[in-house]
């Protein structure tokens, strides 16, 4: 029988981020932004725009 990983959850909201941010405030690597919410290529930090 295999182990299956669970999904991380996430409980609190996505922290706010300047409209104007390209990169992580965690990091310093890309963001990419979807659906009104961005996300870290490089340390999964994930947030939203203001």
């Amino acid at each position: 029988m295999s182990a299956m990983s669970q999904p991380r959850v996430r409980t609190a909201d996505p922290e706010p981020l300047a409209r104007r941010a390209t990169a992580c405030p965690e990091c310093e690597e890309a963001l990419v932004e979807g659906q009104g919410l961005v996300a870290c290529v490089g340390c999964a930090w994930t947030g939203r725009y203001e």
